[in-house]
């Protein structure tokens, strides 16, 4: 989840519930695998396999909607630096120093639903993992909260100002957020308020 909040602005799209599936499999057959060592148990044995395919049916069912992606030269680069200390980090230079602010605001770009790190990235020519440290090292946010801030602030409170008439529902979609929960809780992290107090408190 942490991974996912880092990376993709749409966390409430990306379901990865099905590893409980495959951990509570894997426990029972563990269970059933026990009980079949101590005593020699057909049905015990039965159900060890039977969870043991069911596992992997599992795995091989979600893996195959995994996308798969290219390691760049940077990326290597990137994994062989990752243990220099925090100050080294945070004094490095990037070369797109001031851009990903430049394109996500002045294109907007933070209105799209679906936009991810890895869509930033490629319109910056460099890769995901690099940009990610450039969000953490120099704007101090992981990318997930900049946007988040930016629908908040840029969009919702002022479409609550100039169009006190819309629904949150309505207000929420405009600003980018797949869903009205997202928006609440984005919502409430940035100003400290929910919407509607938010609403009745300045409005």
């Amino acid at each position: 989840m942490k991974h996912i909040r880092s990376y993709y602005s749409n966390i409430d799209d990306i379901d990865i519930s099905w590893l409980r599936k495959v951990f509570l499999l894997a426990a029972a057959g563990l269970l059933c695998w026990l009980f079949t060592s101590i005593s020699s148990n057909i049905f015990t044995d039965i159900l060890y396999y039977i969870a043991s395919v069911a596992i992997w049916q599992i795995v091989i069912h979600h893996c195959r909607k995994l996308k798969q992606v290219s390691i760049s030269d940077t990326d290597k680069n990137t994994s062989l630096q990752a243990g220099a200390t925090k100050q080294a980090q945070e004094e490095r230079k990037y070369s797109f120093d001031g851009m990903p602010e430049k394109l996500v605001e002045g294109e907007e770009l933070y209105l799209q639903p679906d936009l991810t790190l890895d869509d930033l990235a490629k319109k910056l020519n460099t890769n995901r993992t690099y940009l990610s440290s450039y969000f953490s090292n120099v704007i101090r946010k992981t990318f997930y909260d900049y946007i988040n801030e930016l629908r908040i602030t840029q969009k919702s409170i002022p479409l609550m100002k100039s169009c006190p008439g819309n629904t949150l529902e309505q207000i929420a979609q405009a600003s980018g957020f797949n869903s009205l929960s997202t928006f609440r809780r984005a919502f409430k992290k940035i100003t400290g308020d929910t919407p509607s107090i938010y609403r009745e408190k300045n409005l």
